[in-house]
């Protein structure tokens, strides 16, 4: 390149002043590049060590075009290298999406892609009124995956929780699959009781991995809602739980929430909490997290951590213990008697 070529780019203020978002818009190109590798399918494909026309055919692109560019875009940013005719997989980001192991990636890349990137796209809109969006069936299966990656966390809150304890009769609200109550169980056979969640297609999914698992006369699992607990629901529970749903119920319905908990729970018993909280220590993550609830319809803003005290306390609890359960963020687990 010519010296007064460059020198023309270094005079350019303008350009100068736009390279710090050259490198944001880079990554942005990359993560775009990764989620239309895995919605299209050629995820796989890519790491066969196929030509062209053989990806092609097995991927059933009808579009030619399109699979060449992106296929360019790939090896441009690295992602993917081309020897004598054959595309290989090459990047850290793209090997990491691959197999088993990288379904918690592929999840994140789709989140970004689908419900986050809308909630950002009309974030205007709703500062200026528009209502929240439907994302949750959406996005739903793809917040399972992805958060897979704190269930280690969950775990160790939950092994800390049941461990040593003899028999507890327990009620996991929001209890998804049952995996948390298989948990318990695993740590501690003294432990029995109930799950209940409001979706009726989980409840069903829990009970039949409950059958599956023989746990189905240890625990039941009842389509229900907390704020309203019916009487099936029971009361005299040792420990009640709730992992990742304090944000599926409003501010004003929280308090009345564990008031409820508190008096379906014996003398001595626990509301056992792990959450997301809004707080000074809010990392990014939590803080994009805290925008997609405050925007999803049937969620809310995070919980406050001073606030969810308060409202426990409220509620008749006088012994609260909180831990941090992730360095850095505020993911929190809270013991209230």
């Amino acid at each position: 390149m010519k010296i007064k070529n460059i020198l023309t780019v270094l005079g350019n203020g303008d350009l100068m002043r736009m390279i710090p978002f050259l490198g944001d818009w880079k990554a942005f190109v990359r993560w775009q590049f990764l989620y239309a590798v895995i919605e299209s399918g050629l995820l796989d494909i890519l790491d066969r060590g196929l030509t062209r026309d053989e990806i092609m055919e097995e991927s059933g692109v009808r579009r030619a075009d399109i699979l060449d560019a992106l296929l360019d875009l790939g090896c441009a940013l690295r992602e993917l290298s081309l020897k004598k005719g054959r595309y290989y997989v090459k990047g850290k980001r793209l090997k990491n999406l691959l197999g088993g192991k990288g379904d918690c990636n592929r999840a994140l890349i789709e989140a970004g892609s689908t419900y986050y990137s809308d909630i950002y796209r009309k974030a205007g809109n709703r500062l200026r009124g528009e209502g929240n969006g439907p994302y949750l069936e959406e996005a739903g299966p793809i917040i399972a995956r992805w958060g897979k990656l704190l269930e280690p966390m969950i775990k160790t809150f939950v092994v800390q929780t049941f461990t040593g304890r003899g028999e507890l009769k327990t009620l996991d609200v929001g209890c998804g699959s049952g995996n948390n109550l298989k948990l318990a169980h695993s740590v501690n056979e003294g432990v029995y009781g109930m799950g209940i969640d409001y979706d009726e297609n989980v409840v069903s999914q829990a009970a039949a991995n409950m059958r599956d698992w023989r746990m189905d006369n240890q625990f039941a699992v009842t389509g229900g809602d907390i704020r309203t607990p019916s009487t099936e629901l029971g009361h005299e529970y040792d420990i009640i739980t709730m992992y990742n749903v304090v944000y599926y119920f409003t501010v004003e319905e929280r308090k009345q929430v564990f008031s409820n908990i508190r008096a379906m729970l014996r003398e001595n018993g626990e509301l056992a909490i792990v959450n997301s909280f809004n707080t000074r220590k809010n990392g990014w993550g939590t803080s994009n997290l805290n925008m997609a609830v405050t925007s999803i319809q049937g969620c809310y803003p995070l919980p406050r951590l001073d606030e969810t005290h308060r409202f426990l306390e409220e509620a008749g609890f006088n012994r609260i213990t909180v831990e941090q359960l992730v360095p850095g963020d505020a993911f929190y687990g809270i013991t209230a008697k």
